[in-house]
């Protein structure tokens, strides 16, 4: 129903938009204190746009047809773990894999049936960014007591990545597009991080929080690491206010390289390599906020 209300919106001959999401959950109770779930989820997005436009008669005749089309495809699967050991001790764990498609189109042909000055024009892009990944990751928790919690673990994820892009001067059958890869730009890599954090609660109005997350990024001959240092402290204020001041560095070592050329904007995930350095942020936060009835609040926020 959504088709025809988006095609007197924009301006295509043909609009079609479709999605579909399976969802699966499994959870096994081995006892009160451990269990184990079983997730998967499948999800399919598309997109497509189609346009023609002919001029029969006079001294030109033409036909233009215009094809766009996006789609995004996504599969995970993982087995959860979390047990309690005790009334303070908690240890969770987690292996699954995710795999993610996305396809970019635009496919154009203009022809000129112009007796004198009759010929064929066409270009068909096509962009695949295919994203594999495995996954494991261990987190223990530990409760001192109502006012401070502990928390450690690590995770390694490996990845592969086949970001392929194709120009072609003639449009390409969907089954040409299906076997459109270029192994030469599949690129492996791992992450391996390592975190603690804690939490605490110093005094009645003030509560900190603080933590570090310690990453390696390996891929081809090159390794990069990235402390991550993260820290936090909300003060109580009289009135019903309070202040909360944070800092954060956050690392990226996936990159996305959008295109907005022909059709619509296509985008091709990357890793960091050997020739791009992951990108590091830092992040300064202040806020303030006062609660003025029950039913009004005042935020003010600067970063």
């Amino acid at each position: 129903y959504i088709n025809p209300l988006i095609g007197n919106v924009i301006d295509y001959d043909d609009v079609d938009i479709r999605f579909s999401d399976l969802n699966l959950k499994i959870a096994w109770h081995l006892s009160n204190r451990h269990k184990i779930t079983l997730t998967s989820f499948y999800g399919k997005d598309n997109l497509s746009l189609n346009n023609e436009t002919t001029n029969a008669g006079g001294n030109i005749s033409f036909r233009l047809r215009e094809n766009n089309s996006v789609s995004w495809n996504s599969f995970l699967t993982a087995v959860n773990y979390i047990g309690t050991i005790n009334d303070k001790l908690q240890v969770s764990g987690r292996i699954g894999k995710i795999i993610y498609d996305y396809r970019n189109r635009g496919a154009y042909s203009f022809r000129n049936f112009s007796l004198n000055n009759a010929f064929v024009d066409e270009i068909d892009v096509v962009s695949r960014s295919n994203i594999n990944d495995l996954i494991g990751e261990l987190r223990i928790d530990y409760f001192l007591n109502d006012a401070h919690f502990i928390s450690i673990g690590s995770k390694i994820t490996s990845h592969n990545f086949s970001p392929t892009l194709r120009q072609s001067t003639i449009l390409l059958g969907s089954s040409d597009i299906d076997q459109i890869n270029d192994n030469a730009s599949e690129i492996d890599a791992v992450v391996t991080s390592y975190f603690y954090q804690q939490r605490f609660r110093a005094s009645t109005n003030v509560l900190l929080d603080f933590g570090l997350n310690v990453s390696g990024f390996s891929v081809r001959d090159t390794d990069y690491f990235q402390w991550q240092p993260r820290f936090s402290a909300t003060i109580g204020l009289p009135a019903r206010s309070s202040l909360k001041l944070s800092y954060s560095r956050m690392g990226q070592f996936v990159h996305v390289l959008v295109n907005p050329g022909l059709g619509l904007p296509s985008n091709l995930w990357v890793p960091s390599t050997d020739n791009i350095r992951p990108e590091l942020s830092d992040q300064i936060n202040l806020s303030f906020n006062r609660k003025i009835n029950n039913n009004t609040k005042v935020t003010l926020n600067g970063y």
